[in-house]
């Protein structure tokens, strides 16, 4: 895997999004009807570092919760950037925070 951290020269507003195999970044697919989503809001100049760390973060399988993350997104916008988990179940979504990895908590 190859990973570029979005830098300054991105577009103003654009967002990334990394999702497991089968599932569309849309709350109308079937895996995400149910769930749910955690939102960090960003200063500017913050989002790529936590980005990477997320990222890297849910592939490594750090928030021991299985398949419960269907994926993440990074949404880039004028004042703020908007860092986002989207679990599949919104049961799932209290225990999260208690399981961030030492570099986000």
């Amino acid at each position: 895997m190859h990973l570029r951290r979005p830098v300054d020269e991105r577009p103003t507003v654009c967002d990334y999004h990394v999702f497991r195999e089968g599932i569309k970044p849309m709350w109308e697919d079937e895996q995400n009807a149910n769930g749910g989503k955690w939102i960090v809001r960003l200063k500017k100049g913050l989002a790529a570092r936590y980005w990477e760390d997320i990222l890297l973060s849910v592939l490594g399988g750090q928030f021991r919760v299985g398949d419960e993350i269907c994926g993440c997104v990074l949404s880039v916008r004028y004042q703020e950037d908007i860092l986002s988990v989207w679990c599949a179940q919104c049961s799932s979504l209290l225990p999260l925070p208690c399981r961030l990895p030492s570099p986000l908590s």
